[in-house]
Formats: C-alpha cells, structure tokens, sequence
C-alpha cells in the first residue's frame, strides 16, 4: 500500500497540471457534456475524489480480472533476426491462458450541448464538436483525407480564414477522438479578444456548411489524399511510429482489412482506394448533427451568448 500512496501522490499532481491546462479544460468539459454518464465522458485520469479512496487490493483485482496474457500484442519493427521471435515465445509461452475477458461499453448517446467556462486567463478557448465514427468503421479513413484539407496545419481552410483572412486567433487546427464505441471530431481555437468570439463560431460553421452542402471538389480531394500519404510516409520512417501503428492495428482487430502480410503497406492501400464519394458521404454524415461548443473565457457570459 505504501508503493501505492506514492504512486497516488504523482496522479494527484498530474490531475493538478492537467486543470492548469485550458485546453485539456476546454476539451473534458465538452467531452462530458457531449457524452455525459457514459464510460468515454470520465477524464482519463480519474478525479481527486476517485484517486484518494483507491487501495491497492481494488487495483489487485482489477488486474487479475481484466488483464489477460491472451491480449499482449508484441510489435517489433527495424532491423532484427528471427532469434527474436524464439526468445519472445520461449519467455511468453508459459503466461497463464486465463480466460478471455474485455472490458466492454455501449455505444454513446450525441447529447448536443454547450458549456462555459470562466477563468482568470489571457486567452480565450473554444472547441467544436460533431460525433464521429469509430475506428472500427471505414468511414473514418474517409473523413481523415477532408482533415487533412479543413484543419491540418498552416495550409488548411480554417488557419487561412480564421489567422491568415481574419486574423481571429494565433492557432487552430481539428483532430478526431476515435475508440471503438463512437468518436468525436474536435475543432480547436485560441484568441484574445472574448469579443470576437461569436465571430469566429459564424466563421468556422459557415465553412462547415460549404463542405456539408458541397463536398470537396475533385482537386481539394486528390491534394489532401497525397498529403495524408506524404504525412503517412514521413511518420513510417520512423521505426518505432511503425512499431506503434503494426501493433495499434493487431490490437484492435483492424487487420481484417488488409490483405494477409501487408502490414504497413496495406495502410497506404486503403488510403489509396478511397473515392471522393465516400468522402463527401463521411462529411455530410459528420456534420449533420449539431454541434456542441465549450468555452472558456476572461470574460461575462454575454459577450458569448449570441451563437450559443
């Protein structure tokens, strides 16, 4: 119990430096309103409350129960020799064969929600949400390559409108939350003035709706097709992002889309095959549930109302 104390300690500081960060805040408080009761809303590193009470004979069981030799996925990637894979199943082989137990949860609920947060800050924080699809679904695939155009680094549609156009903010961009019950596609922002915030809501939801009502063109598609390749290529240079990936991809069952021995190479595949029809598809699908927005700001509730 006493290794358990310490180790208690460290969380409770990491929980400290976590609220000290506005987007993370800003990203939890509309995680638990879009997905409020369900398991996905918790945050990750559980609460002051939660991690005081825990005890280590809680954290024995849960182990032992939900931990299964069965589940270890071994990924290696790089230069080695088959003397590896002997030695792996010498020392792996004799691990107790327990039954096959995962922790399973239902398929959240979309609760389309707002929130607003006040904080002593210099800068105001407003995140967007849609509901995405799980990793399991080959939608997903699809609306990456519309990422890549609508809010992936400094030649994406909404950096050039809301920085470049406007001059609204020193950074945004959009990411996806993926798990296997259900996603969410996350737009992100930062800017000085509480003021302009209404502005810069209107903004990005009148770029949404182009692409709901209009899709990518055939030449915004094939560009961003060819980045998500390129940024693929980059990342796959280094062994152990390959490592991750190969590993990422048997874990979670998703080799049963690539032909057998693939691996890597088979990602770049899927990607390839793509149609833009599937694309559009993703969007419109992705944007036609309202969204959800957190907020935190320096300043009044009203200066904000207007598009909440």
């Amino acid at each position: 119990q006493e290794d358990i104390d310490q180790e208690k300690k460290v969380i409770i500081n990491e929980i400290y430096l976590h609220m000290d960060n506005y987007y993370e805040v800003c990203q939890q408080n509309l995680i638990s309103e879009i997905w409020k009761n369900h398991i996905l809303s918790r945050p990750i590193l559980g609460d002051l409350t939660t991690i005081s009470k825990m005890k280590s004979d809680y954290i024995s069981n849960f182990y032992f129960q939900n931990l299964n030799p069965r589940q270890i996925v071994i990924s290696i990637s790089g230069n080695y020799d088959g003397e590896v894979l002997t030695i792996l199943e010498e020392k792996f082989s004799n691990l107790s064969k327990k039954d096959n137990h995962r922790l399973e949860s239902a398929l959240p609920d979309y609760k389309s929600s707002n929130v607003i947060a006040q904080r002593d800050t210099a800068q105001n924080f407003v995140m967007m949400g849609f509901p995405l699809f799980s990793y399991m679904d080959s939608k997903l695939l699809a609306f990456m390559i519309f990422n890549q155009l609508f809010g992936m680094g400094a030649s994406s549609i909404l950096f050039k409108e809301l920085r470049d156009n406007h001059g609204l903010v020193y950074m945004v961009h959009s990411y996806p939350l993926i798990y296997k019950e259900g996603g969410l596609f996350i737009i992100s922002a930062s800017l000085p003035k509480v003021n302009d915030t209404d502005y810069l809501i209107q903004e990005t939801f009148r770029k949404i709706n182009h692409y709901r009502n209009n899709g990518m063109n055939k030449e915004e598609f094939n560009t961003s097709k060819l980045k998500l390749l390129g940024q693929m290529a980059l990342e796959f240079e280094n062994t152990r992002n390959r490592m991750l990936e190969l590993g990422k991809y048997e874990f979670l069952g998703l080799y049963s889309r690539l032909e057998a021995d693939e691996g890597i190479n088979g990602v770049f595949k899927l990607v390839k095959n793509q149609e833009i029809s599937c694309t559009n598809e993703a969007i419109f699908k992705t944007f036609s549930y309202p969204a959800s927005i957190s907020i935190i700001n320096s300043g009044k509730k009203s200066a904000i109302n207007q598009s909440l």
